[in-house]
């Protein structure tokens, strides 16, 4: 038995990267004489003495367990095929040649997190799917549960323990999935973790439904459940219900329904309107009187992204100008500008310094060809 760190995790296994263990796990001596193991929760100190053990927290994962029932996957492991990555331990059953193997994670990958759905697949559905490209590439269990497994530092004259001796960090998610080869999302096996977030997604989708707002989601659970192949446990499908259940509570009782969403935003924005209805106003008087985007941007302290929004939305002139046409008011300085410039001796920038405005003003105005 290897000395336990202060942290209760084995050193050999610490010297690893596993930095993460159960504080209180579940612990078995042995199988009984009909194949079942009996599990009972203990202090880590007794648990890392007995044959199996359950490893991983109880909301996150530090250890990937694959539990292959032929030789032939031990073998693929070493010398087949050298593009999987290496597993930090495996454990072989001289007496059956079953083999159980364990990839440490460098940093534990969080069960509990929401998911959902974006560019970047978050961590349960990224663990989910890298699970099931491993058990579909090396034949492994998949009606294990990823619960109990092997303990690696047990001695035992019938298990062969081989450790890497190469590897003295864990792996990450990305390490794993972009080593192994693509399967189809319909080829995919089902795994415990591939089980918890399809259970999940489709028991949200049917708890949103208006008409599902107050009913009990665990049968409904149950009969998606009943789906896999491999079921999962009765306490997990509870769990994931109890989870589901809370945020429908949560959703019914801030009503965060689209068509909610939609009313608080047009009330944001009249109040929005309502606030800055005067700078409006100043900007397409501004505007209307011969001063450019950038211009009104200096002088109010706006983006010209900014003063663009409220001129394509307020201000006629600029919507007209955009379409090929012009509102702009005639006054004495655009007067000014288009006698100038009809002189022909003057440039825009000199018309410019004569009127007090800036050259781009000057074109504007000269575009615009609304005073003759």
């Amino acid at each position: 038995m290897s000395k336990l760190s202060e942290n209760f995790i084995p050193n050999v296994l610490q010297c690893r990267g596993l930095h993460d263990a159960h504080p209180r796990p579940l612990a078995a001596n042995g199988k009984t004489p009909d194949g079942a193991i009996l599990p009972k929760r203990t202090d880590p100190a007794t648990a890392w003495q007995m044959p199996y053990i359950e490893i991983n927290p109880a909301n996150s994962v530090s250890v990937i367990v694959m539990d292959c029932d032929d030789y032939d996957a031990y073998a693929r492991f070493w010398y087949n095929h050298a593009r999987y990555p290496k597993p930090t331990y495996s454990i072989r059953n001289r007496s059956n040649d079953h083999v159980q193997a364990g990839w440490v994670m460098q940093s534990p990958v969080q069960r509990n997190d929401p998911p959902r759905r974006y560019p970047t697949p978050c961590p349960q559905r990224w663990l989910a799917q890298v699970v099931g490209r491993m058990t579909n590439a090396l034949g492994a269990d998949t009606s294990y549960n990823n619960v109990l497994a092997r303990n690696p530092t047990y001695r035992d004259d019938t298990l062969e323990t081989h450790w890497t001796r190469s590897r003295t960090k864990g792996y990450t998610l990305d390490q794993l999935g972009n080593n192994l080869p693509n399967v189809p999302n319909e080829r995919l096996v089902d795994n415990g973790y591939g089980r918890n977030v399809t259970l999940f997604d489709s028991l949200m989708s049917f708890a949103g439904k208006p008409e599902h707002q107050t009913i009990d989601l665990l049968p409904q659970a149950m009969t998606i459940n009943a789906r896999f192949d491999h079921q999962l446990p009765l306490n997990e499908v509870r769990a994931t219900t109890k989870s589901v259940t809370r945020y429908r509570r949560y959703f019914r009782y801030y009503d965060h329904s689209w068509q909610s969403q939609i009313a608080r935003g047009r009330k944001s924005g009249i109040a929005r309107q309502t606030a800055n209805a005067e700078r409006d106003a100043q900007i397409c008087e501004m505007y209307r009187s011969g001063n450019g985007i950038r211009a009104i941007g200096r002088e109010l302290d706006l983006s010209v992204s900014a003063v663009r929004h409220v001129l394509k939305r307020d201000c006629k002139a600029y919507q007209w100008k955009r379409r090929g046409r012009s509102m702009r008011v005639p006054n004495d300085r655009d007067a000014n500008i288009v006698m100038l410039n009809e002189k022909g001796s003057f440039s825009l920038r000199e018309i410019a310094e004569a009127v007090g405005c800036s050259h781009e003003t000057v074109r504007t105005v000269l575009a615009s060809q609304t005073v003759k």
